[in-house]
């Protein structure tokens, strides 16, 4: 792969991590004792019973959101990381590249196509 088409990747997932980032932050709120963590949370509809019921389900739906945000935001931090570290491109399961088709595709994919197959 050639510098201007990993820049560009490069570029394309710094952006995709500034989008997560923002959701993450409209559904949750950042854990400050666990950086990067994020606890979903919800809007306060009162103190009645059907109220509190409002509120969990808001609560668990927010869960499931952040869950998912949190897992795509590892992916793209771990590529980033890849880039910076000149491993990127490269199979974790078997060494070999992934093709640039495939990386193009999806820029956090970490296996190739005949690993990403075989599971």
């Amino acid at each position: 792969m050639d510098d201007a088409s990993l820049q560009a990747l490069k570029q394309k997932l710094e952006t995709e991590k500034q989008v997560l980032t923002s959701r993450l932050r409209e559904v949750g709120m950042e854990n400050p004792s666990v950086p990067g963590d994020f606890e979903p949370t919800t809007l306060n509809y009162g103190d009645e019973y059907d109220e509190s019921i409002n509120e969990s389900t808001d609560l668990d739906a927010n869960l499931a959101i952040v869950s998912e945000l949190e897992r795509r935001l590892k992916e793209v931090q771990a590529a980033l990381e890849k880039i910076d570290h000149g491993t990127y491109g490269a199979c974790v399961t078997c060494a070999t590249g992934i093709g640039e088709d495939r990386l193009q595709a999806v820029p956090t994919a970490a296996l190739c196509a005949t690993c990403a197959q075989k599971r």
